[in-house]
């Protein structure tokens, strides 16, 4: 790490620091780090913060590095992270943690439980910790890597490890086939399944799975809203993409069923020739796969837009933590925040840079001249959409789930069954 990175991580904090404290101090008046000015009033002990964190692999290996860095850099802060199982056990543990009073200091969650955890009055909102420091660089933040953060107009999160859903494709199989490059529509997408399933063989086209985080785009790449004045109204254009990819699995026998760790699994198998996941799945793909592949922006309903919703892991701050604790969490958000390393982290996993500078870093460094995949989902980010914010559409996840599984695995008929869905969410909506 260079030394005026090492100055600037110290100096950062400073005014923030100052305004959790009751202090004044001048923007100019930094000689004072802000680790150490957290530890003023604990008498020179370190303080101990715990991050809650769901999810392992090349993100948490990422995560672990730079923790060890900022633990090792300096003495007045020690962060401990705590290895949930999965992103819902975090949410839970991080719940359970406050109600038992003994809270976590911080949690990366899944950026859609945001909302529904600052609603039960949990979160410490952030807004007035940016604004008091002037290094942060809230502007500096990818505008679609901050959905879904903000409670009524209130920001309660941080993005850490953002991504989107992308099409993997195999581009020997595409070869093998006369195929030139990815399916923009999902028309297309159904004539290269037919071209990509050879007679009397275990391989075929494309893995259509009951992801409910798909789904969002389906109804967005048909032209439709999940919401309309407040009410669900995505029956209609989930119709069409859902009637295509049940007609490639029951009539066409191009297609298979499967879930979303299916979809990666008979991808990298060789079995699919085309599957959709996050964008985080591209080191695993990078490591794991004995053939070329490519990733492309999911596609979209012929005549219409493409849409597309964005996930991943998103920091947040248990409420009304002693002021030297909120400071201390945020000097260590500031750091995984950084430019480095949230370059770090999208160029170890594949999930979007969070900060601008961050896309510059890998571009300019030509990471994504080297592995240009990569930048697809990065790209892919200017049709971003944000999934409704009422925290009540967070059970919406199982209806999606629900009703996709009856339509491609049961061949349950279409309409009728989305009409369903749309009906039971909006009974909720009304509760």
């Amino acid at each position: 790490m260079s030394s005026s990175f090492s100055l600037r991580l110290f100096a950062l904090g400073s005014v923030v620091v100052a305004l959790l404290s009751g202090h004044t101090v001048n923007a100019g008046d930094e000689q004072q780090t802000a680790a150490s000015r957290v530890a003023e009033d604990q008498d020179g002990e370190p303080i101990h913060i715990r991050v809650l964190w769901g999810i392992g692999g090349a993100a948490r290996e990422t995560l672990v590095r730079q923790i060890t860095l900022f633990n090792d850099m300096q003495q007045e802060i020690v962060v401990e992270l705590i290895q949930a199982n999965g992103y819902g056990d975090a949410k839970d543990r991080f719940r359970e943690g406050i109600a038992a009073r003994d809270p976590f200091d911080a949690a990366i969650v899944e950026v859609h439980s945001v909302s529904g955890l600052a609603a039960e009055n949990l979160l410490e909102p952030l807004d007035h910790i940016v604004a008091a420091d002037t290094t942060f660089q809230l502007q500096d933040l990818v505008p679609a890597t901050m959905l879904s953060l903000r409670h009524e107009q209130q920001l309660f999160a941080i993005p850490i490890n953002r991504s989107t859903p992308v099409l993997y494709y195999n581009k020997d199989r595409f070869e093998e086939a006369g195929l030139d490059g990815p399916p923009e529509t999902w028309q297309q997408l159904r004539e290269f399944a037919r071209q990509l399933t050879p007679a009397n063989s275990d391989q075929y086209g494309f893995l259509a799975s009951n992801y409910p985080w798909l789904f969002c785009s389906l109804v967005w790449g048909a032209g439709g809203e999940l919401v309309t004045d407040d009410k669900a109204s995505f029956a209609a254009h989930a119709a069409k993409p859902l009637q295509l990819w049940a007609d490639m699995i029951h009539r066409d026998k191009t297609a298979r069923f499967g879930d979303n760790g299916d979809s990666l699994n008979e991808f990298i198998a060789g079995r699919a020739a085309m599957s959709l996941g996050t964008s985080a799945n591209a080191a695993i793909c990078d490591s794991a796969c004995t053939f070329d592949f490519g990733i492309a922006f999911l596609p979209r309903f012929d005549g219409c837009q493409n849409g597309v919703p964005t996930g991943g892991g998103a920091a947040v701050m248990a409420r009304d933590l002693p002021t030297d604790r909120q400071a201390a969490v945020w000097v260590f958000l500031s750091f995984v925040t950084s430019t480095e390393h949230a370059a770090e982290m999208s160029e170890r996993t594949g999930y979007v840079p969070v900060r601008e500078s961050s896309r510059i870093l890998l571009t300019t460094g030509q990471f994504y001249l080297t592995q240009p995949e990569y930048s697809v989902a990065v790209e892919q980010l200017q049709f971003a959409r944000e999934f409704p914010s009422d925290p009540r559409w967070g059970s919406g996840w199982g209806i999606f789930g629900g009703a996709m599984t009856s339509i491609l695995q049961d061949d349950a008929p279409v309409l009728e069954t989305l009409t369903t869905a749309e009906r039971t969410m909006n009974e909720l909506l009304q509760q």
